[in-house]
């Protein structure tokens, strides 16, 4: 549904001379893509720094009551999922971006 109404809004964009309004949300779009790539890149190196120091995660993420305390291996291999998965994130937006500016 808000895929067809972006359509819509895009195609009506195509129709009338640029307004003020449209700039600013195209910007916006820009602009949070940004953030959210530099904020993926942040907690890839903190997820990366922090398995080198896998003994003092387990001991802080074991105080925490909801959490169920798991094994090195466990939370090590938690560890690399998350950052194959922010890794993922990270080329798809910066791919996304880059095709956005080109058009």
């Amino acid at each position: 549904m808000l895929h067809e109404c972006r359509l819509r809004w895009m195609r009506r964009v195509l129709e009338r001379e640029n307004r003020i309004a449209d700039t600013v949300v195209l910007q916006t779009v820009m602009r949070s893509d940004k953030r959210f790539i530099t904020t993926t890149l942040f907690i890839i190196a903190g997820l990366i720094s922090s398995l080198g120091t896998v003994d003092r995660v387990q001991a802080m993420v074991s105080g925490i009551g909801f959490i169920a305390v798991s094994s090195r291996k466990t939370l090590e291999l938690r560890m690399l999922v998350l950052i194959g998965i922010l890794v993922f994130a990270f080329f798809k937006f910066t791919w996304s971006l880059r095709q956005f500016k080109s058009r």
